[in-house]
């Protein structure tokens, strides 16, 4: 979805509002005192009431929105900024766009959003053929360890390890500048160390056990042969690598330049938040995700098939990609949760 398209759908705070009511109404409210599923709600207090125990429920309560007091307006943008592009906004960049005077909430705002993204990812499993390989992203050094001597590569506190996994499926190449396979979904963790049992379990985890896994052929992947179906682990050249583990290392490079060209510096607990480390999703089913971001409460009614929500092929890493590609299933998907289909670009 472009801008102009954004504004002419939610161009103002009442629409935003009501949008945002439609959709809760279809998932349902529950009572946080007795699990009621029933309320009736009242346009003057603008709040549900339970039908069973009278306790009022905000229409931001037990929502991504919790305790905010910023306009709906600036949610419904901020998650188009963060969706709509292949590339990522800073958190200042957005204060910039909406005008807003104090940063601390829309910080707060933004790393809301990209937690209930980065937890939306957990929903689904890598299937197929698996790349997986250990990148080093630079972050900053804590306090505590600014006057040391700084190690090389992995060990450096400098550098912070993420495990990148990606779907890679062999196809047959039909112009001389295209791969040799077809990128998937992406799956990136930070991880503590490179040991076989830390990128073990984290690994198991996101991937299916019926996958096939591409490696190096490291100490760290020793445990791979008793997890998985097939296991292709072996020692790549340099010049290999663009044929043998195409995408993870797509995937790594790409992320960088995004983080070096958006972020001065970035802090090691806050690196697995950012928008660069999942698949975003399209702007209404992102929206319908939102939704149930830091609820204690379980609704009654989940969306069944999140896999088929996601965007086909994590294509946030190509130059030619554009995140709001629709299959039919996910454009079905929209009609669902939002009336309203964004256009193919």
């Amino acid at each position: 979805m472009k801008l102009f398209e954004f504004e002419r759908y939610f161009p103002t705070e009442e629409i935003c509002r009501a949008k945002f009511k439609e959709m809760r109404d279809k998932e349902g409210v529950v009572c946080s005192k007795c699990g009621c599923v029933h309320h009736t709600w009242l346009p003057s207090k603008e709040q549900y009431r339970c039908k069973k125990c009278n306790h009022y429920t905000t229409l931001r309560a037990n929502t991504v929105m919790h305790g905010s007091k910023l306009p709906f307006h600036y949610w419904f943008l901020a998650m188009h900024l963060l969706t709509a592009t292949k590339h990522t906004f800073s958190a200042i960049e957005i204060q910039h766009q909406l005008g807003h005077k104090r940063y601390q909430p829309i910080w707060e705002m933004v790393h809301k959003l990209r937690s209930v993204m980065g937890k939306r990812d957990g929903k689904y499993m890598l299937n197929g053929t698996v790349e997986v390989d250990e990148g080093f992203f630079t972050t900053e050094i804590i306090l505590e360890e600014k006057n040391d001597k700084l190690k090389r590569v992995a060990g450096s506190q400098a550098k912070t390890k993420v495990l990148v996994m990606a779907e890679s499926t062999p196809t047959l190449p039909t112009k001389k500048s295209q791969k040799p396979k077809q990128v998937g979904h992406i799956k990136m963790v930070v991880i503590p160390n490179l040991k076989a049992s830390t990128i073990d379990g984290e690994a198991v985890n996101a991937i299916s056990s019926e996958s096939s896994i591409v490696s190096y052929a490291t100490s760290s992947h020793k445990n791979f042969v008793f997890e998985f179906s097939k296991i292709d682990a072996r020692v790549v050249k340099p010049e290999d690598i663009g044929k043998v583990l195409p995408w993870v290392h797509i995937v790594m490079s790409n992320s960088k330049s995004l983080l070096i060209d958006t972020y001065h510096g970035i802090k090691k607990e806050f690196l697995q938040s950012y928008d660069i480390f999942y698949n975003k999703p399209p702007i209404f089913v992102a929206i319908k995700s939102y939704h149930y971001v830091q609820t204690k409460i379980e609704s009654k009614r989940r969306c069944s098939n999140d896999k088929a929500s996601t965007p086909q092929g994590c294509k946030i890493f190509t130059r030619h990609s554009s995140l709001c590609g629709l299959s039919d299933s996910q454009r079905e998907e929209s009609r669902r949760i939002g009336g309203v289909v964004p256009n193919q670009p």
